[in-house]
Protein backbone atom coordinates (compact mmCIF):
# COMPACT_ATOMS: atom_id res chain seq x y z
CA UNK A 1 0.00 0.00 0.00
CA UNK A 2 1.13 3.44 -1.23
CA UNK A 3 -0.58 4.75 2.26
CA UNK A 4 -3.16 7.07 0.13
CA UNK A 5 -4.93 9.03 2.23
CA UNK A 6 -9.08 8.96 2.14
CA UNK A 7 -11.01 11.49 3.80
CA UNK A 8 -13.06 10.88 6.70
CA UNK A 9 -16.11 13.11 7.85
CA UNK A 10 -18.17 12.30 10.98
CA UNK A 11 -21.59 14.00 12.16
CA UNK A 12 -19.71 16.00 14.70
CA UNK A 13 -17.75 17.49 12.06
CA UNK A 14 -20.79 18.50 9.77
CA UNK A 15 -22.37 20.00 13.28
CA UNK A 16 -19.60 22.03 13.86
CA UNK A 17 -19.51 23.31 10.03
CA UNK A 18 -23.10 23.90 9.92
CA UNK A 19 -23.62 25.79 13.32
CA UNK A 20 -20.69 27.99 12.10
CA UNK A 21 -22.24 28.62 8.59
CA UNK A 22 -25.86 29.21 9.63
CA UNK A 23 -25.15 31.29 12.50
CA UNK A 24 -22.27 33.86 10.93
CA UNK A 25 -22.29 33.94 7.36
CA UNK A 26 -25.03 35.90 5.21
CA UNK A 27 -27.84 33.50 3.48
CA UNK A 28 -26.66 34.39 0.26
CA UNK A 29 -23.35 32.50 1.04
CA UNK A 30 -24.65 29.15 1.08
CA UNK A 31 -27.67 29.38 -0.47
CA UNK A 32 -28.17 26.65 -3.51
CA UNK A 33 -25.07 25.90 -2.95
CA UNK A 34 -23.18 22.04 -2.09
CA UNK A 35 -20.64 22.48 0.21
CA UNK A 36 -17.16 19.68 -0.17
CA UNK A 37 -16.00 19.56 3.36
CA UNK A 38 -13.87 17.05 5.13
CA UNK A 39 -13.51 15.77 8.82
CA UNK A 40 -10.06 14.09 8.73
CA UNK A 41 -7.85 12.56 6.57
CA UNK A 42 -6.02 9.17 7.29
CA UNK A 43 -4.04 6.14 5.37
CA UNK A 44 -5.22 2.88 5.67
CA UNK A 45 -2.06 2.14 8.14
CA UNK A 46 -3.29 4.98 10.14
CA UNK A 47 -6.79 4.03 10.63
CA UNK A 48 -5.28 0.34 11.80
CA UNK A 49 -2.95 2.28 14.42
CA UNK A 50 -5.64 4.58 15.92
CA UNK A 51 -8.19 1.71 16.03
CA UNK A 52 -4.76 -0.34 18.46
CA UNK A 53 -4.25 2.63 20.35
CA UNK A 54 -7.75 3.38 20.86
CA UNK A 55 -8.81 -0.69 22.00
CA UNK A 56 -6.29 -1.08 24.18
CA UNK A 57 -3.06 -1.97 21.88
CA UNK A 58 -5.50 -4.52 20.97
CA UNK A 59 -3.18 -5.94 17.38
CA UNK A 60 -5.14 -5.84 14.15
CA UNK A 61 -3.66 -7.98 11.82
CA UNK A 62 -3.25 -6.57 7.99
CA UNK A 63 -2.94 -8.84 5.08
CA UNK A 64 -1.66 -6.44 1.91
CA UNK A 65 -2.30 -7.07 -1.22
CA UNK A 66 -0.41 -5.21 -3.79
CA UNK A 67 -3.14 -3.06 -5.95
CA UNK A 68 -2.34 -5.20 -9.65
CA UNK A 69 -2.95 -8.18 -7.49
CA UNK A 70 -5.82 -7.04 -5.57
CA UNK A 71 -7.08 -5.52 -9.99
CA UNK A 72 -6.55 -9.38 -10.68
CA UNK A 73 -8.61 -11.09 -8.23
CA UNK A 74 -11.64 -8.73 -8.86
CA UNK A 75 -11.60 -9.54 -12.67
CA UNK A 76 -11.61 -13.59 -11.33
CA UNK A 77 -13.95 -12.77 -8.75
CA UNK A 78 -15.74 -9.50 -8.54
CA UNK A 79 -16.03 -8.95 -4.69
CA UNK A 80 -17.70 -5.92 -3.02
CA UNK A 81 -14.87 -5.47 -0.40
CA UNK A 82 -11.84 -6.26 -2.92
CA UNK A 83 -13.42 -3.13 -5.43
CA UNK A 84 -13.63 -1.21 -2.45
CA UNK A 85 -10.14 -1.69 -1.17
CA UNK A 86 -8.79 -1.01 -4.71
CA UNK A 87 -10.70 2.25 -4.92
CA UNK A 88 -9.18 3.47 -1.61
CA UNK A 89 -6.13 2.80 -2.85
CA UNK A 90 -6.51 4.39 -5.62
CA UNK A 91 -7.64 7.57 -4.16
CA UNK A 92 -10.78 7.59 -5.18
CA UNK A 93 -13.07 10.13 -4.03
CA UNK A 94 -15.49 12.69 -5.53
CA UNK A 95 -13.91 15.08 -4.26
CA UNK A 96 -10.22 13.78 -4.71
CA UNK A 97 -9.48 16.74 -6.84
CA UNK A 98 -11.68 19.60 -6.03
CA UNK A 99 -11.16 21.98 -3.59
CA UNK A 100 -12.79 21.69 0.54
CA UNK A 101 -14.86 23.90 1.68
CA UNK A 102 -13.35 23.60 5.18
CA UNK A 103 -12.29 27.17 5.72
CA UNK A 104 -15.59 28.57 5.69
CA UNK A 105 -15.95 27.72 9.10
CA UNK A 106 -12.88 29.64 10.03
CA UNK A 107 -14.18 32.67 8.04
CA UNK A 108 -11.64 32.65 5.76
CA UNK A 109 -14.29 32.60 2.32
CA UNK A 110 -16.10 30.00 0.14
CA UNK A 111 -15.61 28.57 -2.79
CA UNK A 112 -19.40 26.33 -2.65
CA UNK A 113 -19.93 24.79 -5.87
CA UNK A 114 -23.69 26.21 -7.69
CA UNK A 115 -25.05 22.81 -8.20
CA UNK A 116 -27.02 23.78 -11.50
Amino acid sequence: MRGTQIGFTARPDIASFLAYTLTTLPASTFADKIFRIEGDRKSFNEVVALYEKTHNGKHVVVTRTPVEDAKKAFEKDPQFLTYLGIKLEEGASPYATGKLDNEVSSGEGASAVDPS
